[in-house]
C-alpha cells in the first residue's frame, strides 16, 4: 500500500465518524466548502491539517445533506388544501400496501402564482396506479400535502402527498433519458414472472421489486444479497460494452478514459444510485482520472479516494449501511488477493476476507450473520457470473434465448439460497469468540492445531441437524412492526394468525421459529397490516386451509389474498361462530364476528385458543361496536385489539380479566398504543407486553419463554 493510500485510508477512517456526527447535528455547509479548500491545500505538506480539514468537510457536507425539516414544510404550505409542485422523481414508483409510492424532490412549490423554494423530499402515494415519472424525470403534480417526517427505504422525507393529479407533460435531461431507456430495454426483455429472470433484473440493474419476498429473505439468510447490490463487476461489464459501442470515440487512451467516466456515471443512473454502484463508480472514476493525467493510482487509492469523494459530495452516505458494507467488502476482497493459487482458492479466500470485513457492521445492524456464507457464495458465484454475462448480453441485444439461459443460471442461485437459508447464523458473542480464537492463532502459531480442533468441533455442533420445531402448547406473538401476526403450535399442527405488513419480516420470523408448514391460516380481516406479510407464505410455504371473514369487505390486499389462495388451490372458508378445531392439546373456537359490520375492524375474526393450559383471545382489530355485541370475553392472555388504539371500550378490556395483555405494535405516528388503554389494562391487573419493546413474545405453558432455539445462544 502506497503512502498516499495510507493517508487516504487514515483520512477515511477519521472522516467517516465525523460525517456521522455531522449528519446528526445542525447545518453549516459553508464550513464544508472551507474544509475542502483547506484539505486540497494541505494534503501534501501538512497531512495532519489535511485529516482535520477532511473531517470538517465531510462532517459539514453531511449536515447540509440532511432533509429539510417537516416543521418548515408545515410553515410553508400552512393549511392550503391542495398545492402544485414542480418535482423531480428521486425513485421509481413501487408497489406498497397503500398503493404505488415514490419519493420526489420539489423544484418549486407554486401557491397562488408564487414560487416558494423548497428542496426537502416528500413521499407521493398513488393509490390507483403508478405515477407517470421515473427516477430523474420531471413533471408537475397537484394534491394535498401533509407535513410528516418519515423514512422510505434509505430516503428521509418531510411529508407526503396522497392521490395527486399529475401533469401529463414529463421532461427529463438527456442523460436521464438515455439511462432510463437502457434500463427499460434491459427490464423489458426479461419475463419478471419467472423467479430466475426476476432475480436476473437484480443482478443487472438492481431491480428486485418482482423477486418474491421469501426468496429475498432466503438470499439474506444465506449471505447472498450482495449479488443483487449492483457493484464493481457490473460496472466492468457495462464499461466494456460502452467502449465497444463507442469505439470510434475511444481509440486514444485519454479519450477512452473520458468516455469511460461518462459511461460509469450513466450506469450509476441506470442502477438508480444504489450505494454499492456509487462506490464502484467512484472507485472506477479515480482510476480513469489518473489515466487521463498520467497518474498511476493503485487500487487502494481508488477505493479510499473514491469513498472520500462520495462522502464529501453526499454526506447522507455516512449513515448508509449499504455504502458501508460495499466499502468494507471491497477492502476485504482486495486484501485477500493471492497470486499462484487456484481459482477456487482465490474465490474462497476473497469470500472469507469479505465476510470478515463486513461482519462487525452486519452484527451491529442485523444482530447476526450467516455462519456458512462463504460456502453459499462459493456455490452461487459461478452461476451469478454466467447469469450476469449471458443474461446481460441477451437483455441488451434482445436475444431472448440468452435471456432464458441467464434466467436459468439465476434460478440456480435461488436454489442455493433456499438450500442455505436454514443454515446456522452467528451472533455477536459467537463472532467475538471466533475473532479471539483467530487472534490467538495468529499471535501464537503453535496453538493452531488445538484451535483448529476446537473450531472444527464448534462448526460441527453448529451445523449438526437440530430439531427447531417449537413444542406443542406454545404461542408466539411475532414482532412484525405496525400490524399483527402470531403462531400457535399444537401437536404436529401449526396455526398462523395474520401476517403483518411486511413479507420479508414474516419470512424471517417463520424461519427463526422453524415453521415449514401452516396447517391453518387465520386472516382476521381485510386490512393490509394483517395481510401483506402473507406474500411470503402463499405459494412459498405449504398451507392446508384458510379462514377469513371478508364478506362485504374489500381491499387490494384482500383481493390479492383471495386470488392467490384460489390459484394455489388452498381451501378457503368463512367459519361460522361456534366453529371449533382440535389439534392434540390445542383447541380453537370462533367467537366472532356475530354479523356483517360496516367497519372492517369490527368484522374481524375473533378466535379463542386453548394451548399449554392457558387461554388466548385473538381479537383482531374489533372496536367498541363489536365489543359491545360480543360482551365480556375472558382469557388468560389478551391480544389487545387494533395495536392498542383508542377504539376499544375500557369496560370490555377490564372484563377480559387477562393476566397478560399483548400489544402487537411497531413504530407509528398514530399514538398506538393509547396511554389510557395501557393504564386500563394495568389497573385491571394485566401485565402489558409490547412487541416493539420485547420483540417476539413467546408464551409456553402459561409463562413467558425464550424465543430462540438452543444453538442461537451463540447469537
Amino acid at each position: 500500500m502506497t503512502t498516499l493510500a495510507t493517508r487516504l485510508g487514515a483520512t477515511l477512517c477519521m472522516a467517516w465518524p465525523a460525517g456521522l456526527v455531522g449528519f446528526v447535528f445542525g447545518p453549516l455547509p459553508a464550513m464544508g466548502v472551507i474544509g475542502v479548500v483547506a484539505a486540497t491545500q494541505a494534503i501534501r505538506r501538512r497531512p495532519v491539517a489535511a485529516l482535520v480539514a477532511a473531517m470538517c468537510a465531510v462532517s459539514f457536507s453531511a449536515v447540509s445533506a440532511r432533509s429539510a425539516d417537516a416543521a418548515q414544510l408545515r410553515a410553508l404550505v400552512g393549511d392550503v388544501p391542495r398545492v402544485e409542485m414542480e418535482v423531480v422523481a428521486v425513485t421509481d414508483p413501487a408497489r406498497s400496501r397503500f398503493g404505488f409510492r415514490q419519493v420526489v424532490r420539489p423544484i418549486a412549490v407554486i401557491e397562488d402564482g408564487r414560487r416558494l423554494e423548497w428542496s426537502g423530499p416528500i413521499l407521493v402515494v398513488n393509490s390507483e396506479g403508478p405515477g407517470p415519472v421515473q427516477a430523474g424525470e420531471r413533471a408537475s403534480v397537484r394534491g394535498p400535502i401533509e407535513a410528516a417526517p418519515g423514512r422510505v427505504g434509505r430516503h428521509i422525507v418531510a411529508g407526503s402527498m396522497d392521490d395527486p393529479m399529475w401533469n401529463s407533460e414529463v421532461w427529463a435531461p438527456a442523460h436521464v433519458g438515455i439511462a432510463n431507456s437502457i434500463r427499460d430495454r434491459v427490464i423489458g426483455h426479461l419475463d419478471l414472472t419467472r423467479p430466475g429472470e426476476a432475480l436476473l433484473a437484480g443482478f443487472l440493474v438492481g431491480e428486485t421489486g418482482s423477486v418474491a419476498p421469501a426468496d429475498l429473505q432466503a438470499m439474506r439468510s444465506a449471505g447472498l444479497t450482495h449479488f443483487v447490490a449492483v457493484s464493481g463487476s457490473n460496472v466492468a461489464v457495462f464499461l466494456a460494452l460502452w467502449w465497444l459501442a463507442l469505439a470510434p470515440l475511444a481509440q486514444r487512451p485519454r479519450w477512452r478514459s473520458g468516455v469511460g467516466i461518462v459511461g460509469v456515471w450513466l450506469f450509476v443512473l441506470i442502477a438508480r444510485g444504489e450505494p454499492s454502484v456509487v462506490r464502484a463508480g467512484a472507485m472506477a472514476s479515480v482510476g480513469l482520472v489518473g489515466q487521463i493525467f498520467g497518474w498511476a493510482f493503485d487500487r487502494w487509492v481508488a477505493l479510499f479516494g473514491g469513498a472520500l469523494g462520495c462522502l464529501a459530495l453526499s454526506g447522507r452516505l455516512t449513515a448508509d449501511v449499504g455504502f458501508g458494507l460495499s466499502v468494507a467488502a471491497t477492502a476485504g476482497v482486495m486484501a485477500a488477493t493471492s497470486k499462484g493459487t487456484s481459482a477456487v482458492m482465490r474465490t474462497a479466500r476473497a469470500t472469507l476476507f469479505a465476510q470478515a470485513a463486513v461482519a462487525p457492521l452486519l452484527l451491529f445492524v442485523f444482530d447476526s450473520l450467516p455462519l456458512l456464507s462463504p460456502v453459499a457464495n462459493l456455490l452461487a458465484a459461478p452461476a451469478v457470473g454466467v447469469a450476469t454475462a449471458v443474461g446481460g448480453l441477451g437483455a441488451v441485444t434482445g436475444l431472448i434465448p440468452l435471456v432464458r439461459l441467464g434466467g436459468f443460471a439465476a434460478s440456480a442461485v435461488l436454489w442455493v439460497a433456499r438450500l442455505a437459508a436454514p443454515w446456522p447464523q452467528i451472533g455477536p458473542v459467537g463472532f467475538v469468540v471466533g475473532a479471539a480464537a483467530a487472534w490467538v492463532v495468529w499471535v501464537y502459531p503453535r496453538a493452531r492445531p488445538v484451535a483448529a480442533l476446537l473450531s472444527a468441533i464448534g462448526v460441527a455442533v453448529a451445523v449438526m441437524p437440530v430439531s427447531t420445531s417449537t413444542p406443542s402448547g406454545t404461542v408466539v406473538f411475532l414482532d412484525v412492526g405496525q400490524g399483527d401476526a402470531a403462531l400457535v403450535f399444537g401437536t404436529d399442527f401449526t396455526v398462523l394468525i395474520d401476517g403483518g405488513p411486511d413479507p420479508l419480516v414474516l419470512a424471517d420470523k417463520l424461519q427463526r421459529h422453524g415453521v415449514r408448514r401452516v396447517d391453518l391460516l387465520v386472516v382476521s380481516h381485510v386490512h393490509a397490516d394483517h395481510i401483506e406479510g402473507l406474500r411470503a407464505v402463499i405459494g412459498h410455504v405449504p398451507v392446508a386451509r384458510v379462514w377469513t371473514a371478508f364478506e362485504g369487505q374489500s381491499t387490494p390486499a384482500a383481493e390479492w389474498l383471495t386470488e392467490s389462495v384460489a390459484a394455489a388451490g388452498i381451501p378457503m372458508e368463512t367459519p361460522a361462530v361456534g366453529t371449533s378445531l382440535e389439534a392434540g392439546d390445542t383447541h380453537l373456537e370462533v367467537l366472532g364476528p356475530l354479523r356483517r359490520y360496516a367497519s372492517p375492524n369490527d368484522q374481524s375474526l375473533v378466535v379463542r385458543v386453548e394451548a399449554g393450559g392457558s387461554s388466548f383471545l385473538f381479537s383482531g382489530d374489533i372496536e367498541t361496536v363489536a365489543q359491545g355485541e360480543l360482551g365480556p370475553l375472558v382469557a388468560d392472555v389478551l391480544k389487545v385489539p387494533h395495536q392498542g388504539a383508542a377504539t376499544s371500550e375500557a369496560s370490555w378490556l377490564r372484563q377480559a380479566e387477562a393476566t397478560t395483555a399483548v400489544v402487537s405494535v411497531g413504530p407509528n405516528d398514530f399514538g398506538h398504543p393509547a396511554a389510557w388503554v395501557v393504564e386500563t389494562l394495568v389497573e385491571a391487573g394485566s401485565v402489558v407486553l409490547r412487541t416493539d419493546e420485547q420483540g417476539d413474545i413467546v408464551i409456553r405453558d402459561g409463562r413467558l419463554a425464550e424465543a430462540h432455539a438452543w444453538w442461537r445462544l451463540w447469537s
